[in-house]
């Protein structure tokens, strides 16, 4: 049988074996990812930002300014149920966005796009966004979307 510790020795290691256990179950929690994909820093991107980052703790957001760096990202194992917000810059982007649909299937897809012309509607449902909005919206609502994937999944 094991001697018991030392109250001097002991007392950190319980307390070390505790932080161990909850930052585990803390991660547990969230296994999931946000992947953020924007150009430019007008205001309507700052606000968007600024709803991503109220929504979603900050050390589970990946943020792309670059679309090849995101291709690249989406062609790394991504954790399961997790998040791409997408903020379109214009009808021109949203057309270079549809070769990566193949690498977007298992990813919950939030889409914010320019305007709601009928043409730039249609190529982004081809990406099969779970929620679709536009740059000049309130994202309060997207924050919200974000929230609810985020209860529902986890």
């Amino acid at each position: 049988m094991a001697a018991p510790l030392s109250s001097a020795v002991g007392q950190p290691l319980m307390n070390l074996a505790r932080f161990l256990i909850i930052k585990a179950w803390a991660e547990s929690e969230i296994a999931m990812q946000l992947l953020y994909y924007s150009r430019g820093q007008d205001m309507n991107n700052r606000r968007l930002e600024t709803a991503v980052h109220k929504a979603i703790p900050l050390r589970f957001i990946e943020q792309f300014d670059s679309l090849d760096d995101f291709g690249e990202r989406l062609r790394r194992p991504v954790e399961p149920d997790s998040i791409a917000v997408l903020s379109v810059l214009n009808r021109d982007e949203l057309r270079r966005m549809q070769p990566l649909r193949g690498l977007l299937t298992e990813i919950f897809i939030v889409m914010i796009i320019p305007d709601r012309k009928k043409g730039t509607v249609e190529l982004a449902h081809l990406l099969l966004p779970r929620f679709l909005s536009q740059k000049s919206d309130d994202f309060a609502a997207l924050g919200k979307v974000l929230e609810k994937i985020c209860r529902t999944v986890h």
